[in-house]
């Protein structure tokens, strides 16, 4: 069923779901609804859209990921939300699960399911395969959940659930010290942005090789 409303939340819509949502400690209070809003593609491919909906809310057995399985044509499988890189507070763990609670506050990445040996196919399919983040209950599985530190904003803990690892990893990896410089080509780009911001907190003194709207990166 669509939705009656349309256009983006007001501020007010946005603030009060921010603080419905936050949580300072892991809790069970939680009322889980059978049905909750996502934002679903209608005519997949390049004249596609994105409407408001309610679907209903997975399960933590709900599994809409089968490696090597599903092609690219995702709605033909009842997955219809995009999106990637959230964060959000467990409301609810399957049978299996011991690593986590509820409550816990954690984020998503690209991949779901990652395999073990590492498959091209596999692992495309992987990006493709899980209920997107544009919804507001997913199933994801726990050991691949980052855990979110509550002092980290959700936009910013958003941002660094697709790279942050590989690019805190490769500056430690490059053998730079605290105090040395760092020369980053294309600086313009949103992920070598990334990278300067990483060079900036771990101390080094980036150089970034961009137009000069840019300069503030290095400030």
């Amino acid at each position: 069923m669509a939705l009656t409303k349309r256009g983006p939340p007001t501020m007010d819509e946005v603030e009060n779901d921010a603080k419905r949502r936050k949580f300072s400690k892991p809790t069970s209070n939680f009322e889980i609804p059978k049905t909750c809003k996502a934002g679903v593609v209608i005519n997949p491919g390049r004249n596609f859209s994105v409407k408001i909906e309610e679907v209903s809310v997975p399960e933590p057995a709900d599994i809409h990921c089968i490696m090597g399985k599903y092609d690219l044509d995702m709605a033909s499988k009842g997955v219809r939300s995009a999106g990637h890189e959230g964060v959000g507070v467990v409301v609810k763990v399957g049978s299996g699960v011991t690593d986590i609670e509820v409550g816990t506050r954690g984020g998503i990445g690209p991949i779901c399911y990652p395999p073990s040996r590492i498959d091209i196919c596999e692992l495309i399919n992987s990006l493709f395969a899980p209920t997107g983040t544009f919804q507001e209950y997913i199933t994801f599985p726990s050991k691949h959940m980052p855990r979110t530190p509550e002092k980290v904003s959700d936009e910013i803990a958003a941002c660094l659930m697709c790279h942050a690892g590989p690019i805190y990893g490769a500056l430690k990896k490059s053998g730079l010290n605290p105090k040395d410089w760092a020369l980053f080509f294309g600086g313009a780009s949103t992920l070598n942005g990334l990278y300067v911001q990483f060079a900036l907190a771990l101390d080094m003194y980036p150089i970034v090789v961009a137009d000069r709207t840019q300069r503030k990166l290095c400030l």
